[in-house]
């Protein structure tokens, strides 16, 4: 009998999946690979940075890639308000047995674990909840050791001599000082207990509306790229993710999710975030390349010849290694005149101070704002772009309401297919940003074309049908996006009136929407 390493573990196994033939060390282990009756199309393999994900077949876009459950939720090491131990919502609602924030509404599961260790030693004060640093951080811990998914916990990166070198550190002691001489379990190590929250650390994502921190064990062994082609939808109250391709995948190539929030962070904000949080210096392919996959998202204009952007230059990476966050530099392309991080985080801050001061409702403060802006940044950086999102909302919010004259539809339409043209660069496929930006325009679209209708201003039969299969294709494509299904996405060879009628169904769609199309399918040439 053949001999390789599990899919998962990449322990020597002879046991092999009998559908895929996927090598799979274990019971547990096959629960993980076979989900919902079919075979997790991805592997683990070891490489020169650790574990990483490959696809063991070609991924469609919007194909679920696979289920994974949490094994440990805890706070968050810098939660400034407290947060009940069951439901994870801001509450100043306490045990009755251990002092620790618990909502009066739910009913004690989990907490059970550490009330049961915290109250055989009495009763916490409030204030020690706000004095002590290490309380709530300690949950994660009992909670761990209590728990019987330890075995893929294991597995995970803790990245905690980098963490001993940050102020972050002392809550860590905090912690362990809590367990040990408060509670008593001196039989977990500090550098035991130092390990398990660093594990949380280095690989647990948000959950519960950023209110806590929960382990996803397969997750936590795809890798980061700040250009991903997956992303994960997680659903707080069971405890569960699914991880879906925003992109197609071929077999072999790598996995990827992107670990960050803000899609649109230039190139130094995002390096010293994840260095900050995750102790890594990120090397994908947007980081990469000075002009981060050509959307130009850090350029900012030289100020010496006018005409040329500076890019980032990026450090040598044994030098990162060295140094911890990489330091970068700008150079323009055309005259070679450099300027170091400081001085561009010093023009960035005044740009984006002087933004933030613009009165929410006034476009034409935006509109100006927008001409100075490009005149210090490429018109693609960071900061151009949120700005080129407000005038887009703002425009579609002046043309939202008919009549608005087709100058105007055509202008929204073209500011807003401009601005996707350059995020997608960033942010490929199937995605929430690109979505909603979508869902909203096709509203003005069919707006418009209903309009003209009424006014016997309508085109022939051909250029109708063709105008309005046009904006279903994409709302099928805003709604797959923002839900991640992709049953929203039309059948092969589907009549276009059927797409329709099915679309009215979607729970997703808005009211406006569904007056729309009821309206659109009493058309004669539907």
């Amino acid at each position: 009998m053949d001999v390789s390493v599990c899919f998962l573990c990449r322990r020597a196994t002879k046991n092999r999946c009998n559908e895929c033939s996927e090598y799979v060390c274990s019971t547990r282990h096959m629960k993980i690979h076979k989900q919902k009756d079919r075979c997790l199309p991805i592997r683990i393999l070891e490489g020169q940075y650790g574990r990483y994900a490959v696809a063991t077949r070609d991924i469609k876009p919007l194909e679920i890639v696979m289920y994974d459950r949490c094994i440990g939720m805890a706070t968050k090491l810098d939660l400034g308000e407290l947060v009940c131990l069951e439901c994870w919502q801001p509450t100043d609602q306490k045990c009755a047995k251990c002092g620790l924030p618990l909502c009066s509404q739910c009913k004690p599961i989990k907490h059970l674990m550490e009330c049961k260790v915290i109250s055989c030693y009495g009763k916490l004060e409030s204030s020690q909840l706000s004095t002590d640093p290490g309380i709530l951080p300690s949950i994660a811990v009992i909670r761990y050791f209590q728990s019987e998914e330890k075995e893929v916990f294991e597995m995970l990166i803790d990245n905690i001599e980098k963490i001993k070198l940050t102020e972050e550190f002392n809550i860590y002691k905090s912690a362990s000082a809590f367990i040990r001489d408060r509670c008593k379990l001196t039989q977990l190590s500090e550098e035991t207990i130092w390990r398990v929250l660093g594990i949380y650390k280095s690989n647990s994502c948000n959950v519960a509306g950023y209110k806590a921190r929960a382990v996803f064990p397969v997750l936590s062994m795809i890798n980061h790229s700040c250009i991903s082609n997956v992303r994960h939808i997680v659903d707080s109250d069971e405890g569960t993710m699914e991880i879906v391709s925003k992109v197609s995948i071929k077999r072999g190539e790598e996995i990827n999710v992107r670990y960050t929030t803000d899609y649109l962070a230039p190139i130094n904000k995002r390096k010293e975030f994840i260095w900050e949080t995750w102790k890594f210096a990120c090397t994908c392919k947007l980081c990469q390349d000075p002009t981060e996959n050509g959307s130009y998202l850090s350029a900012v204009r030289c100020q010496r010849c006018k005409s040329g952007f500076m890019l980032p230059k990026l450090q040598e990476e044994e030098k990162i290694e060295e140094t911890g966050l990489p330091n970068l530099s700008w150079i323009c392309q055309k005259c070679d005149h450099s300027m170091d991080e400081q001085k561009i985080d010093a023009v960035l801050s005044k740009v984006s101070s002087a933004l933030a001061r613009i009165p929410k409702n006034n476009t034409e403060k935006y509109n100006s704002f927008y001409k100075m802006c490009i005149s210090i940044l490429h018109p693609n950086h960071s900061v151009a772009l949120q700005v080129r999102k407000i005038l887009i909302n703002r425009s579609i919010e002046n043309v939202g309401t008919p009549p608005a004259e087709d100058s105007q539809v055509s202008s929204v339409l073209k500011m807003a297919e401009d601005y996707i043209a350059v995020v997608e660069r960033i942010e490929p496929g199937y995605t929430k940003w690109r979505s909603k930006i979508l869902y909203q325009t096709v509203k003005i679209e069919l707006l418009q074309l209903l309009q003209n209708l009424q006014k016997g201003q309508g085109s022939s039969k051909v250029d109708l049908t063709t105008k309005i299969e046009k904006c279903i294709s994409d709302l099928e494509r805003a709604l797959a996006g923002m839900t991640g299904d992709e049953e929203c996405l039309a059948r092969e060879d589907e009549p276009l009136r059927n797409r329709i009628e099915r679309m009215m169904l979607n729970p997703s769609l808005g009211g406006g929407y569904s007056m729309l199309l009821k309206i659109l399918i009493k058309l004669p040439v539907l």
